[in-house]
């Protein structure tokens, strides 16, 4: 639904309260001749929203346009604006927010911006197309993201459809997203720029790339920032406008949002996967997960850490989980298990309480730009919708954040305010990171720092709920009704600069109230699942690069430290119940053997089995004050590099690596060195592994 279109506006908010009469506070624009009012039970949005009343009647514009400076005037209204897609390439939601914030920036540059997910593009479209945008995110090691995998191969023209003039009409730019610790940095975006030059589209902003393992928000931020002015004197032959010039114009809903009666709603914490499922061809693509996912229940919780008696401080926590699988439900050993996590009830029940919804209210949400598709299951209850679909908890985007700047208390004060103001500041990035401040956070500060949200801006401004990726711990042969998560839990005590949380949060002056703590979104909420009836979680499964090698008689390398001992451990418990007779060789690291010394016990009965026939332990705090010592250490010593490059090179081993990024990177070069102490070119036996599946790595940053 287009602005430029809309005739009359009208802006209708309920403000519900127990004990009196709804009170609706109704704005008229310039040129309404007649208040229009209907009693209908919604919650109306920000700015410049369409709001559906019913399915009859025509959609409205808020007039609260007047008040912030968002209404345009007639020349604007006529002026033609060149249209532009945004496609988006996303595994975990990141560029898809990207895309988001584009299509908010598009109309104040002169521009019509529309996204599209990648998993809905259709070729002859982008022929005809004058502007793309492409935001490509790269997976895992140089793949595509889920949504972008028919794209890719579209790109890669195996059957030579696409001619060096398939694409003479586009003009292009590509952002790519990617981390420097993977061996294939942006590889997709990067292909996707060569590419669509060699079909004959015409590259106008120069490409640009993005690096998670440094600051990915800032590098988009700078790149988007020159886009702008080169998209302009390209179309328009001129400069785009000063971002300052639009600071107090809201941007436009992506939903609308009306209430329905309470009566015979069901929570979707009870709905079956059955039942949800049926509305998975109407899910908008990166929701999918949400009408694909079924409720495990929790069997064991249980601490694999051990403090030490002397330990002054925390230690840490990873936790060993096994959920119970539906019949429906099954996985290969070493897949990778997609949990979505849960906002907290107490901060759900503080949000809602801090912008005045009833949880208990029940919702109708319809996508503006689409009305057949669905973000989530609906009809929602605010409950539901705070809970199971809204991210409260994860650190919020610094783009989201200038973006509720518009929106502050009318109580703030001045030097609050500014303090506000500053901290979004480019040049103060590192101060805003510090502070790892949440959504839900912002919204239910004790002391008001934004005016409450109406339910379609939140929608507008809170991205969705997101998996988190979890590589199983269980072979599916030796445990086909349960899987295993080893999950480290992500907790640290936060230390921003006092003044800044002073003048920004206005915290609480009591000194018996605990410092603030930075918990892990998903792995905080798993780590709070204790066994028992009605304690689940939403999960699905997604497989994984870890596959085993026919011939049970070929050796295989494991390396795997920290929380990457998950698959090792799967991989083990396959390799017995097979009767594998090739070698079994793990390399695992840890702090501490007393502390983190991860299955301590599974480990060393698999070798005293004979599962494990080597099993290479590195401690690297061990000794307080001596050198530290990592798994790629243990693999240069003299006789284990022989042994090695034996298994590689005589015996056709596999190669398994799982940890971080910085770790495989060193792991690899490991490899390298050990393999040209046999004379063989190691860089490119290496590659020629991976290749073809001998060489696996799933890693993850940090």
């Amino acid at each position: 639904l287009k602005r430029e279109k809309e005739v009359m506006t009208t802006e209708v908010r309920l403000v519900h309260n127990l004990n009196q009469n709804y009170i609706y506070n109704i704005g008229l624009t310039v040129g309404l001749a007649a208040i229009v009012a209907s009693i209908v039970y919604i919650f109306t949005g920000m700015g410049s929203a369409n709001v559906k009343f019913d399915s009859d009647s025509k959609e409205s514009e808020n007039s609260n346009d007047v008040a912030k400076g968002g209404k345009k005037d007639k020349s604007e209204v006529k002026e033609s604006k060149t249209k532009v897609t945004v496609y988006f390439g996303s595994q975990t939601g990141t560029a898809e927010g990207f895309a988001r914030t584009i299509v908010e920036e598009s109309s104040k540059n002169g521009f019509e911006a529309k996204m599209v997910d990648l998993e809905e593009f259709k070729p002859n479209t982008l022929q005809t197309t004058t502007m793309a945008i492409f935001l490509m995110a790269t997976y895992g090691e140089g793949e595509p993201t889920d949504n972008a995998i028919s794209f890719y191969k579209w790109l890669k023209n195996e059957s030579g459809e696409s001619q060096p003039d398939t694409l003479s009409s586009l003009n292009f730019t590509v952002f790519g997203l990617g981390n420097k610790q993977y061996e294939h940095f942006n590889r997709m975006g990067k292909f996707t720029n060569r590419t669509l030059e060699e079909f004959g589209a015409k590259r106008v902003v120069e490409y640009g790339e993005g690096d998670d393992d440094a600051n990915l928000e800032e590098d988009f931020d700078r790149w988007r920032t020159s886009m702008w002015p080169a998209l302009s004197k390209h179309f328009h032959q001129k400069e785009a406008p000063s971002d300052d010039s639009t600071d107090n114009e809201l941007p436009a809903l992506k939903y609308a949002v009306e209430t329905i009666s309470t009566a015979n709603y069901v929570s979707h914490r009870d709905l079956p996967l059955s039942e949800l499922s049926r509305d998975l061809p109407l899910a908008v693509p990166m929701s999918r997960h949400f009408f694909s996912s079924a409720r495990l229940p929790v069997l064991v919780n249980r601490e694999l850490r051990t403090p030490l008696a002397s330990a002054t401080s925390s230690v840490g926590s990873t936790r060993h989980i096994e959920l119970q699988l539906p019949a429906s439900m099954s996985y290969l050993t070493a897949d990778n298990v997609a949990v979505l996590p849960e906002n907290s009830p107490q901060l759900v029940s503080e949000v809602a309480a801090a912008m005045g919804y009833s949880l208990e209210q029940v919702l109708q949400v319809s996508d503006l730009a689409d009305s057949s598709k669905k973000p989530f299951p609906l009809p929602v209850s605010v409950r539901d919708l705070l809970t199971l679909y809204l991210d409260l908890t994860g650190e919020l985007r610094h783009s989201t954040a200038k973006l509720l700047l518009r929106h502050l208390h009318p109580s703030v004060s001045s030097e609050r305010r500014e303090a506000f103001q500053q901290l979004l500041r480019d040049e103060n990035r590192a101060q805003f990171r510090q502070l790892h401040l949440s959504l839900g956070a912002l919204l239910a500060l004790k002391e008001p720092l934004l005016a409450p949200l109406t339910v379609a801006q939140l929608l507008s401004a809170a991205p969705l709920m997101q998996p988190r990726y979890y590589t199983s711990s269980s072979s599916s042969s030796l445990h086909p009704q349960q899987v295993h998560l080893t999950v480290s839990v992500t907790r640290y005590p936060l230390a921003p600069s006092p003044a800044l949380a002073s003048s920004l949060l206005a915290p609480s002056s009591d000194p018996a109230e605990p410092s603030p703590v930075f918990t892990g979104l998903c792995s905080g909420y798993l780590s709070e699942l204790s066994p028992g009836v009605g304690n689940s979680c939403r999960a699905f499964v997604r497989a994984s690069s870890f596959r085993l090698p026919a011939d049970v008689s070929t050796p295989i390398v494991m390396v795997g430290p920290g929380t990457g001992i998950a698959p090792m451990r799967a991989l083990l418990q396959e390799r017995e119940h097979q009767k594998a007779t090739g070698a079994n060789v793990l390399f695992f690291g840890c702090q501490h053997s007393e502390v983190d010394f991860l299955y301590k016990q599974e480990l060393q009965a698999f070798r005293d089995r004979g599962v494990l026939s080597e099993l290479h332990l590195a401690f690297s705090r061990q000794h307080p004050g001596g050198s530290k010592v990592y798994v790629q250490h243990l693999m240069l010593k003299t006789d284990t590099a022989a042994s090695l490059a034996t298994l590689v090179v005589d015996q056709g081993a596999y190669v398994y690596v799982c940890g971080a990024t910085a770790m495989g990177a060193d792991v690899s070069k490991a490899f390298v060195q050990v393999l040209e102490g046999r004379g063989v070119d190691g860089a490119q036996y290496v590659k020629d592994m991976q290749e073809t599946g001998r060489y696996v790595q799933e890693l993850w940053s940090v």
